[in-house]
């Protein structure tokens, strides 16, 4: 029969095994949930078409306005305080319908307009087109919403020309009072080697660097999870080493348990001897 003192023992001996069996067992559980994140978590993508209204920030008329116009102008303290009220919709817009577009903000703001429709398409398109770049890997080519970024660009390229529509007439209110007129020259100066007016130009260039920014931080989200990776054979080798413990714990349990059972039926078979 076990003592006093061993009984003690064997329950503190029990108690620590369990308590280190169950531990080793969450690390184990732990380590392959991690493992199994590392090795089937989705590559980071740009997904676009949820950056909607980033793009649109960046292609704001205010802050062409704001950039143009001195601080203390009209126009720039209404492009300041006021929204163009222009809701986003994903459109597929013919040149044409860019063309029109445009124009319908010159006649407003300037009193003037495209007159060759093949001059504005070349600007787009054409050999000596305005220079517009972008990171490859973030662009979706199949699909058929904003994460193409030439559905993208289109559609945000005539969501822009209405947004300049919209506040045509405070453009014009003060070029008729003749107010600002070097404003006016920056905004429709010919630029670059497209020889573009500027205004248009801006407009590419600002969607350029947004999706220059969004390619450098897909590709630091790819490195991130590439270097997880790397990770993944520790994990496996944790989750082993963890799992492991937990087996010899469990059968250090079982041969503790089994002594005290032996001993006890060792006792119990004494006492029934020497009761006979």
């Amino acid at each position: 029969m076990l003592s006093h003192v061993e009984a003690i023992f064997v329950r503190i001996l029990r108690g620590t095994v369990i308590f280190s069996a169950f531990i080793s067992l969450l690390i184990a559980i732990g380590a392959l949930i991690y493992a199994g994140y590392v090795q089937f978590a989705p590559q980071p993508s740009a997904n676009l078409s949820s950056k909607i209204v980033r793009f649109r920030e960046a292609t704001n008329p205010s802050k062409l306005i704001k950039e143009l116009f001195p601080s203390d102008s009209a126009v720039y303290r209404e492009a300041s305080s006021d929204d163009d009220n222009v809701p986003y919709e994903l459109r597929n817009p013919t040149d044409v319908s860019i063309y029109e577009e445009f124009n319908k903000f010159l006649d407003g703001a300037l009193g003037a307009s495209f007159d060759n429709p093949k001059q504005f398409t070349n600007w787009l398109y054409g050999s000596n087109s305005i220079p517009f770049r972008w990171g490859e890997s973030i662009d979706g080519k199949n699909a058929r919403n904003e994460n193409n970024v030439n559905v993208l660009w289109r559609s945000l390229i005539i969501d822009y020309a209405k947004r300049l529509t919209s506040r045509s007439a405070s453009l014009g209110a003060a070029r008729k009072q003749k107010l600002n007129p070097t404003a006016f020259d920056k905004m429709t100066a010919p630029t670059g080697a497209a020889q573009a007016p500027y205004f248009l130009v801006w407009f590419f260039d600002a969607v350029q660097r947004e999706l220059l920014a969004v390619s450098a931080e897909v590709e630091g989200a790819r490195e991130q999870r590439a270097a997880l990776l790397l990770t993944l054979p520790i994990a496996l080798y944790v989750a082993a080493t963890a799992f492991g413990y937990f087996i010899f714990a469990m059968f250090l349990f079982l041969m503790v348990s089994i002594e005290a059972s032996v001993r006890r039926i060792a006792a119990d078979f004494s006492i029934a001897k020497q009761n006979e």
